[in-house]
């Protein structure tokens, strides 16, 4: 891939999320969203695969279109990227793009955070975002789980408790509540949407 690029915690175990932001010449959104099918369609056959977002310009006269590719690890990432397939997908969208990528690739925290803009949000905005979610999703899951869970030892339950409440933040909570909180948690600038 061509472009600026920016890696924090590349590590070989553990999902990865790349986020590539393109301004993509005038006249190819159309074919640019088509290739973004394309490229969701050949990543999804790869080992380590787990999902792409596609984040379109709100205003006809913006050409920043993002995506958002989420592997197992740095690994699959980088199979998928270095395949025959993957990297002439990729020479394409790079032909497509006026200016140079800025892609990003991040483990962690951060996965949870899925930024329209490559910068990740204030850490006061996702510390707010995660104990907000946490503590209402705690409130709601608690109570439906304790009779399921009454008869095992209390640690096992707590730990069986926690793997499915951090499961629901990770693919269900946070990605929806960054898609609505979006303008907040990013601080766009008008003149930058």
């Amino acid at each position: 891939m061509n472009g600026t690029t920016k890696t924090s915690d590349r590590a070989d175990s553990g999902p990865v999320t790349v986020v590539i932001r393109r301004r993509i010449k005038r006249g190819f959104a159309k074919a640019y969203e088509q290739l973004e099918k394309e490229i969701s369609a050949d990543a999804s056959a790869f080992p380590g695969y787990l999902g792409c977002t596609f984040l379109r310009p709100e205003r006809d006269d913006d050409r920043d279109f993002v995506t958002i590719v989420r592997f197992a690890s740095y690994k699959s990432m980088m199979q998928w990227e270095h395949s025959t397939t993957g990297s002439a997908l990729i020479d394409r969208a790079d032909a497509m793009s006026e200016l140079p990528a800025t892609i990003r690739r991040t483990t962690g925290l951060s996965l949870w955070f899925n930024p329209r803009h490559p910068a990740s949000p204030q850490r006061w905005k996702m510390v707010l975002v995660l104990t907000v979610s946490i503590f209402i999703l705690a409130q709601l899951i608690t109570p439906l789980l304790n009779p399921a869970l009454r008869l095992l030892p209390q640690p096992l339950a707590f730990f069986i408790s926690l793997v499915i409440q951090v499961a629901l933040l990770t693919y269900f909570v946070l990605p929806w509540l960054t898609a609505i909180l979006a303008k907040w948690l990013y601080d766009v600038p008008r003149a930058e949407e």
